[in-house]
């Protein structure tokens, strides 16, 4: 009878082995994050854009040769950092170049600043800051200015890619890593300056040149017309 039981036992323990690995097999999850897949830095992502960022790994920032504590685990939510494969268009005549605009009260009122961020992660909550203190106009002039949702930040959140709508405009320390990551690798297809979702002051915002072989950012005011790159957390 005891040889009964231990025989039963050690068939629920067989099947409980088998039925896990056939779970595990047949759908796996990465231990981090929940995600079903994988991906290294210049991987296609699942949105058809091109990963840029691994939050477990992180990247050397301070240019010292290590990656320190305080270079990784800084998406708070997420794992990976993956940009659109191609710069926005919004098929006009000159569909590539987007101003960032100015935002005010009131027709009238003073341009304001509504206080984004140049930190790394920040992007998203960025661009929901800006697109929550519209309404955006196009120039500074209380005389001659008009209101638009033409405007980058609104662009990137209103941006959809193989049915992925969850895209936002990169804060100045993602543009940056776009450009380190990506572009001196031959990767992305960039071209030109681009908006960062972060503001410098009250007329300017800090963008990047990409066609300059520097780390430094420059800030261009809010009127101009510069390029748009989308990314996306996951």
């Amino acid at each position: 009878m005891a040889n009964k039981k231990v025989y039963s036992k050690n068939l629920i323990i067989i099947f409980i082995f088998v039925f896990s690995f056939i779970m595990f097999v047949s759908c796996p999850q990465a231990i981090d994050g929940g995600l079903t897949d994988s991906y290294e830095v210049g991987d296609e992502g699942p949105a058809g854009g091109l990963i840029f960022y691994d939050d477990n790994l992180g990247y050397d920032f301070d240019g010292n040769d290590e990656i320190e504590n305080n270079e990784k685990n800084l998406l708070s939510e997420y794992r990976y950092l993956e940009a659109a494969p191609s710069d926005y268009n919004d098929g006009t005549d000159n569909p590539y170049y987007h101003i960032f605009g100015y935002t005010r009260d009131n027709p009238s009122g003073s341009s304001q600043i509504v206080g984004t961020s140049s930190d790394f992660g920040s992007g998203k909550s960025n661009t929901s800051l800006l697109i929550s203190s519209a309404p955006f106009y196009t120039t500074n002039s209380t005389s001659n200015s008009t209101t638009t949702n033409s405007y980058a930040a609104k662009l990137c959140d209103s941006f959809s890619y193989n049915s992925y709508n969850d895209w936002f405009l990169p804060s100045e320390q993602e543009l940056n890593l776009l450009y380190l990551n990506l572009h001196k690798k031959d990767l992305g297809d960039f071209h030109g300056v681009y908006w960062s979702s972060t503001e410098a002051t009250v007329n300017t915002v800090y963008v990047r040149i990409f066609t300059l072989d520097e780390d430094n950012l420059f800030t261009r005011d809010r009127d101009d017309t510069n390029r748009v790159r989308p990314i996306r957390a996951f």
